[in-house]
């Protein structure tokens, strides 16, 4: 790939430091940890298997709180893997210390399958006794949350069996998937560039320039189509198996349980959405007469309805968002504004680099990391305020919550990010 066709941003060297963790892939460290993780998980088991029902609250507080202090040690490897392997898909010692973790993982999750099924089965008395406890109270909302998966395990057995196949289940294929979509480079009038920048180019103001990078796009996505066609009806048929085993009532049931909300209010969205079809017909027949031309097609979707498109660098946009922010809550830009001050961002385009956007949560010893593909456009400053809205959340969650309640369910969590964009 030429690096020339890439615009320079300002956001270069906008780069993570994950020194903070570990010093590299092989740091003696990352191995002690992942062996201390195993012997808590064996002594975990040893401990408590068998007796969650009958803890006292304080005992149960005790466990718990052994469970956050674990949990928070041991994430940190994979963690560690997954941000240098979002950093650039080809490193092969992130790509190791990836499989590394799932197979620890893996290891130390057998131990600790009892846990979940012994909640799970705790009945509304044992409730009521352990949470008339201030402490034990605190751990309400993940005891029932819990519970509510109670119809949907397998046995021990069964689900120890899952959790040691699962280094080659799912997650091997997503990131197989993820690797190949990171190789993709698109060539287009301008030269050969990485994929976020063909598709930043769809919303270009110029109708030849979106047009090239959509026929671009579709003639390297060709490339791979059976590769990645294979791996997604692989991942849909396991999903499927999944459901039939665990008794779920739809397809999109074990998502919706995950994200705290019912099947029948997400039925009611979809079909007030589905129903009103004819509002999107009509936002497309008044943009067609806007941008005054015949018919619309793939490559207009985006397209603005102003003549200019307007292209920012990285320290307008990092003004933009740091002053939303502030002027919406001065505490709230304050923490914002770390992340721009610490390498807590990695925005730059880079070859192997993962596309698309996140903010990954941390622990409550650990802040959030964002990352984003800054191409320019001013809906990459939209992309920043959303990540960080993100990131705001999950450090204000972490200083008022136990580890088990930091993260929001998808529902909440995405609620705070899009009202980070209207900011």
């Amino acid at each position: 790939m030429a690096q020339s066709t890439v615009e320079k941003t300002g956001a270069e060297d906008v780069r993570w430091d994950l020194s903070e963790m570990f010093s590299s892939p092989e740091d003696p460290e990352i191995e002690r940890l992942l062996a201390e993780a195993l012997t808590f998980a064996t002594g975990f088991e040893e401990r408590y298997k068998g007796r969650i029902a009958e803890l006292s609250p304080a005992e149960f507080v005790k466990m718990m709180e052994e469970l956050e202090t674990h949990y928070a040690s041991s994430s940190k490897p994979s963690l560690y893997a997954h941000l240098l392997h979002t950093q650039d898909t080809r490193n092969h010692a992130a790509g190791r210390l990836i499989a590394r973790s799932r197979e620890a993982g893996a290891e130390r999750g057998r131990h600790m399958v009892f846990f979940g099924l012994e909640v799970a089965r705790l009945t509304d008395e044992q409730c009521a006794a352990l949470f008339a406890d201030a402490d034990a109270a605190r751990y309400r909302h993940t005891v029932e949350q819990e519970r509510l998966y109670r119809d949907h395990h397998l046995s021990e057995v069964e689900e120890r069996l899952l959790t040691e196949i699962s280094p080659t289940a799912t997650g091997a294929w997503t990131r197989l998937y993820g690797e190949l979509c990171s190789a993709i480079t698109v060539e287009t009038r301008r030269g050969q560039v990485p994929l976020p920048v063909a598709l930043s180019m769809l919303r270009e103001a110029d109708r030849e320039v979106r047009e090239d990078a959509s026929h671009g796009i579709t003639a390297a996505l060709e490339k791979d189509l059976r590769t990645r066609s294979y791996i997604f009806n692989v991942l849909l048929q396991d999903k499927a198996i999944a459901d039939r085993l665990r008794k779920y009532p739809s397809w999109i049931s074990s998502r919706n349980l995950a994200n705290e909300i019912s099947d029948e209010a997400v039925q009611a969205l979809v079909k007030a959405v589905t129903g009103r079809y004819d509002i999107v017909a009509r936002y497309y027949r008044v943009k067609r007469r806007l941008l005054g031309v015949d018919q619309l097609f793939e490559w207009d979707r985006y397209a603005p309805i102003e003549e200019v498109t307007r292209h920012i660098d990285w320290e307008e946009a990092r003004e933009m968002v740091q002053t939303s922010y502030h002027r919406f809550s001065p505490r709230g830009g304050g923490i914002v504004e770390d992340f721009f001050r610490k390498p807590w961002i990695d925005a730059p385009i880079a070859e192997g680099k993962e596309g698309g956007a996140y903010c990954s949560f941390g622990t409550p010893d650990l802040h959030p990391f964002v990352m984003l593909n800054f191409t320019g456009r001013l809906n990459d400053a939209l992309t920043l305020a959303h990540e960080l809205g993100h990131g705001l959340h999950d450090v204000l969650s972490a200083s008022r919550n136990h580890l088990f309640d930091q993260h929001p369910p998808l529902t909440l969590a995405e609620t705070a990010s899009v009202f980070g964009e209207t900011l």
